[in-house]
């Protein structure tokens, strides 16, 4: 069943405008033009056939609506802003590299503590002198030595 909701850019351009109260300004924020600002704000309107802001020249103020409007989109950014974050902060930082054991002892584990010190990714390897091995995508990078004449 689709949302019965207006567009969410229409949303975020509003919300914006209101809490800075200019469009000029909620353009420049949202790194737009602002004459879409303007018509997102005016599709909003549309939509939800109630007038948001009252205009004189280059003033906006919110209507009593345009203010709960204002108050409930600001809400809802925010709370879905905080979950975003909240997922990307717990997403798989780890890395699966694929390489022979010569590559793997010779080569990367010499400098695994410089790694480490630039980066907080866990590190983790998978290592056979198979390269079929690492055909299953269970590896971020594979590392190969030879002539390249791989199947």
């Amino acid at each position: 069943m689709r949302r019965n909701l207006p567009s969410l850019n229409a949303l975020i351009a509003f919300e914006s405008a209101a809490r800075l109260g200019s469009f000029t300004k909620a353009a420049s924020e949202l790194g737009v033009a602002q004459p879409a600002i303007t018509r997102h704000v005016a599709n909003l309107e549309t939509w939800l056939d109630a007038k948001l802001f009252d205009r004189t020249g280059n003033v906006i103020r919110l209507t009593r609506l345009g203010h709960e409007a204002a108050q409930l989109a600001t809400s809802v950014l925010d709370r879905l802003e905080l979950g975003l974050s909240q997922i990307v902060s717990q997403r798989d930082n780890d890395l699966v590299i694929g390489a022979s054991f010569g590559i793997t002892h010779l080569c990367i584990m010499p400098r695994l503590a410089a790694m480490r010190a630039v980066t907080s990714t866990t590190v983790n390897f998978v290592t056979s002198d198979d390269y079929r091995s690492f055909e299953n995508g269970s590896v971020d990078v594979s590392i190969r030595f030879g002539t390249g004449d791989f199947p």
